[in-house]
């Protein structure tokens, strides 16, 4: 009887399960390694978060590139244009006149054709980046294909008139398509600026 009372004081001063002795360490390393997946799961969706937002960034830092490239060549262009056009219609004007013109007059004029087509490739190659970077239907890009379109068909109208005198229905035409390319460009400009405006908002 004194074994069976010895042995059961034993079980009840150093008994009980295993779980019961290690419950609370159990518990605490099951929360810390909650709080660590959760903690990494975090750090992962902030991760990736910052990179879109520099994605982000860096897209619309080329698109400002891409604008800016387009509105410069644009420019380019005009300018090569209004030479070209001026030198058309002054050769234009001493023929009419029966003026002889001098040599270098039209190989100055014919520069400024070549100058003008050389800007207009260049118009070119300025909308294939916009459709790229913006799609073909953004209205930077739409604006600036007009652009582009009024300014050609300036050209392709003036280009008669530099070895010859162009009839008069279509050289009278020459200030309406210049205000056409110069509404168009205009509208252009305003897209960029539009788009510029509304990407720092």
């Amino acid at each position: 009887m004194l074994y069976i009372t010895a042995v059961q004081k034993v079980e009840l001063v150093g008994g009980g399960s295993w779980w019961h002795r290690n419950s609370g360490s159990l518990v605490l390393a099951i929360a810390a390694i909650s709080a660590a997946i959760v903690a990494a799961y975090v750090a992962i969706h902030n991760q990736r978060q910052q990179l879109a937002h520099d994605r982000f960034l860096r897209n619309q830092d080329h698109i400002r590139d891409t604008l800016d490239k387009a509105l410069l060549i644009g420019n380019e262009a005009r300018d090569a244009m209004d030479n070209f056009m001026a030198g058309v219609q002054t050769l234009e004007a001493k023929r009419r006149e029966e003026v002889e013109i001098p040599e270098s007059t039209e190989e100055i004029v014919e520069k400024y054709e070549e100058t003008t087509i050389t800007r207009l490739h260049a118009m070119r190659g300025a909308q294939v980046r916009l459709e790229t970077r913006l799609g073909k239907d953004d209205p930077v890009a739409v604006s600036h294909k007009a652009a582009f379109a009024a300014l050609h068909t300036l050209l392709r109208e003036g280009h008669d008139g530099v070895s010859g005198l162009r009839e008069d229905e279509v050289s009278e035409l020459d200030s309406a398509r210049e205000k056409d390319a110069a509404m168009a460009f205009s509208s252009f400009q305003t897209a960029c600026h539009d788009w510029l405006k509304n990407s720092a908002a």
